[in-house]
């Protein structure tokens, strides 16, 4: 297959940038002190949840429980979960050009693929990747109209809260498309909210708070949080994404896309504005924008 060489330099990149973040010991602080037997807890006593991805924790507190190193599980589980993201690029681009301009479908993978920053986070301890993942699915399983859609971003807010935002993003997609709202992802994101019901229960009841503390920085709006976050898009368009030229093409030419390019467009143009309206990330390297890399 031509993207093979592509799988080839990600393990490559990611190998050689080889890291665990800081932030990563967060989680894993909570994962020895529940493996210890006192709680999901950073300090013992104290049920506050000072971390954002309650299902990578879950995920790797199993590991541990069946005597697996966490920390090497999270480590390669994020290098796994980069190169399971490169497939559904490949994937998603394949569904968008026609079969003489198939080809095309190789580039997104290899520009990914090549990126320092995408290699950068998939070793690095974080759910960065695995959400990664779930967003891609979850937008591929859209385009599908596949019932699995519901399971995948039920899985994508249990990773990060942004997940409840990936479901809001294809409900206004699918409503903009189609023009009616009562229809297949509204459907997917209500049977994904009702299953994470018990996820939700959970957290309220032992954490006191359905969002984990962390999210509280970001609830404040203030001139310097947009200024922040329009510096970091910035960054990010200046380093990967041909300064947003992409963007602005597509508008210009829109009623002549196809209906998957709209929404790799319209997902990817309310995420960007979530990242900035949020102030993005005080982690840089691009980390927020990784759902997005393929797209844009």
């Amino acid at each position: 297959m031509p993207v093979l060489p592509a799988f080839g330099l990600y393990i490559y990149l990611a190998r050689y940038l080889d890291f665990i973040q800081d932030d990563a010991y967060i989680t894993f602080r909570y994962i020895a002190n529940y493996l210890n037997g006192h709680g999901l807890v950073y300090n013992i006593g104290e049920h506050i949840e000072g971390f954002t991805n309650f299902g990578w924790t879950v995920y790797l507190i199993l590991w541990g429980s069946w005597g697996f190193d966490y920390i090497t599980v999270a480590k390669y589980s994020g290098m796994i979960f980069g190169a399971l993201s490169l497939a559904l690029i490949y994937m998603i681009a394949s569904r968008i050009f026609e079969k003489e301009y198939k080809w095309f479908a190789v580039l997104p993978v290899y520009l990914v693929a090549g990126n320092f920053a995408f290699a950068y986070w998939s070793p690095a301890g974080l759910e960065s990747s695995a959400f990664t993942f779930l967003a891609l699915l979850s937008v591929y399983l859209y385009l599908r109209k596949s019932r699995l859609l519901a399971a995948a971003l039920a899985l994508a807010v249990w990773v990060r809260p942004e997940g409840a935002l990936v479901a809001i993003i294809l409900v206004i997609i699918e409503s903009i498309c189609s023009r009616k709202l009562l229809q297949f992802t509204f459907i997917s994101a209500a049977i994904a909210f009702i299953v994470s019901l018990p996820f939700l229960a959970f957290k309220l009841l032992y954490y006191g708070s359905i969002l984990p503390n962390p999210f509280y920085a970001k609830t404040g709006f203030d001139t310097e949080q947009l200024i922040s976050g329009l510096e970091y898009a910035g960054q990010f368009f200046h380093h990967y994404g041909f300064w947003g030229v992409g963007f602005i093409v597509s508008l210009l030419f829109y009623k002549r896309l196809s209906a998957a390019v709209k929404v790799m467009l319209i997902f990817s143009l309310i995420y960007s504005g979530y990242i900035i309206f949020i102030g993005g990330d005080v982690l840089k390297v691009h980390r927020f924008f990784l759902p997005i890399f393929g797209m844009t």
